[in-house]
């Protein structure tokens, strides 16, 4: 008799684990369905995404699988979108846009993840102003293209390039000189990748030249001083480096830094009342011996 009610508890303890292991396994189950169906995203959650942001007024996303513009978006900016600076509009777009791809990419068709393009559309212009891809944001009316990996922070030097633009150019609704031209690239720290030929004397920037009839491209700074050099645009200073440098580099010195280490070395020395008048022709190649930038 003993041996039946040992056999019989036995059995009901068994039972009892058994059953509480297939609800752990089933509650276990619940858990990751329900992780999975939080972690895939809802159309209805990117249109709410979308309609909810700051400055879209209108949006049209574009994900036909069987054309070349798959995964297109085109997005209408409000009034307030215009009145920040240049800087702060690229910055805003290029978040927006990675945002959007790590947030709702995967509902994008054809095994992308991203949106091949994001048009940008300020005020009434029937041509986009902007436009992000992967890894390039172009401003249209200047036809200028900045290379930049995903999830990369725009340095000061390039914020400091876009805002040097002329905002009623960039948001006139024109498109840039495209036709037989390159854009100029910039990559995301400001350093000058490559320039259009279609713009001799460089980049068109805001301020007006100290010298009107002259090519940015033409500036030297054979005579200057530090009160020149301040008075300077950043795009003069460019050249006027760049052509020292040239100047350096065809009479024997190697140059082992580019011309923007030299505009901040030099924008760093004309700072105190007592270097102003020491001659730029003089500061540049010793800074370059001392910071071993010039060598023979």
């Amino acid at each position: 008799m003993k041996k039946y009610i040992i056999l019989g508890i036995v059995i009901v303890v068994t039972t009892a684990c058994a059953a509480v292991e297939e609800a752990d396994v089933k509650r276990e189950l619940d858990v990751e369905v329900e992780e999975v169906s939080k972690a895939i995203p809802t159309i209805e959650e990117r249109e709410t995404f979308l309609k909810s942001n700051q400055y879209i007024v209108e949006y049209e996303l574009i994900t036909e699988d069987d054309t070349l513009n798959t995964n297109q978006m085109s997005v209408r900016m409000k009034d307030e979108f215009a009145d920040l600076s240049i800087s702060e509009q690229y910055l805003f777009l290029v978040d927006f846009y990675e945002t959007f791809n790590v947030k709702f990419g995967e509902l994008l068709p054809n095994d992308w993840d991203f949106l091949n393009r994001l048009s940008v559309f300020v005020e009434d212009n029937e041509i986009p102003t902007y436009c992000v891809t992967l890894r390039t944001f172009e401003v249209v009316s200047y036809n200028i293209g900045i290379d930049r990996e995903v999830g990369e922070m725009a340095g000061d030097h390039l914020l400091d390039i876009l805002d040097h633009l002329d905002k009623s150019e960039v948001l006139s609704g024109k498109e840039g000189n495209q036709e037989d031209s390159s854009p100029t690239i910039f990559s995301a720290s400001g350093e000058l990748i490559r320039e259009s030929e279609s713009w001799p004397g460089g980049m068109p920037f805001a301020e007006t030249s100290t010298n009107s009839n002259t090519n940015d491209s033409e500036t030297y700074i054979d005579e200057m001083t530090g009160n020149d050099w301040v008075l300077l645009t950043e795009n003069q200073k460019f050249h006027g480096v760049s052509n020292a440098l040239y100047h350096l580099d065809m009479n024997g010195y190697t140059i082992e830094e580019s011309e923007y280490f030299f505009i901040e070395a030099l924008d760093a020395f004309y700072t105190s009342a007592p270097m102003m008048d020491v001659p730029v022709s003089e500061a540049l190649p010793s800074i370059g011996v001392m910071a071993n930038a010039i060598r023979k």
